[in-house]
């Protein structure tokens, strides 16, 4: 009977520190849970403002390419005016360069002292002064000016 006494208190010390280690590994895991749970909350918070930030970074980029879109095309107006001022431009320079012509040929022929010399710097420019008398015929009529008051850089 004494072995018995003996194995019963032995059974009774070993249900005894298997509940105190089971109770401790409980503790334990369940304190390691709640850190989990609360590190799982930090972490949802985090995403939430993350993607609140990723929202508002997206309708900022939204709005700049809507801001580019607009600049392209006010650029792209812009291009045009210029490459229409350049044209017209370049046809002022032209008949600039005719009416000089025209007038250089006309004060040779006058500070010629050979009449023949004079005739001839006259005939050598005779084309260019019709285009100059036509251009000057064209500066009485209207003519429609380009609106360089719209161009904006």
């Amino acid at each position: 009977m004494a072995d018995n006494k003996t194995l019963t208190i032995a059974l009774g010390i070993g249900i005894v520190l298997a509940l105190g280690f089971s109770g401790f590994t409980y503790l334990n895991m369940n304190t390691q849970l709640q850190q989990v749970k609360a590190s799982l909350e930090d972490t949802e918070k985090e995403r939430d403002k993350l993607e609140q930030e990723t929202e508002k970074l997206q309708e900022d980029i939204e709005e700049k390419q809507e801001q580019i879109e607009d600049l392209e095309d006010q650029l792209h107006g812009s291009g045009k005016k210029i490459e229409d001022l350049l044209g017209k431009y370049e046809e002022v320079r032209q008949e600039s360069q005719t009416l000089g012509d025209c007038l250089e040929g006309v004060i040779e022929a006058v500070a010629a002292d050979d009449p023949a010399e004079a005739v001839f710097y006259l005939g050598s420019v005779a084309t260019t002064c019709k285009k100059a008398g036509e251009i000057i015929e064209n500066l009485n009529a209207p003519v429609p000016q380009p609106n360089v008051t719209n161009i904006n850089f």
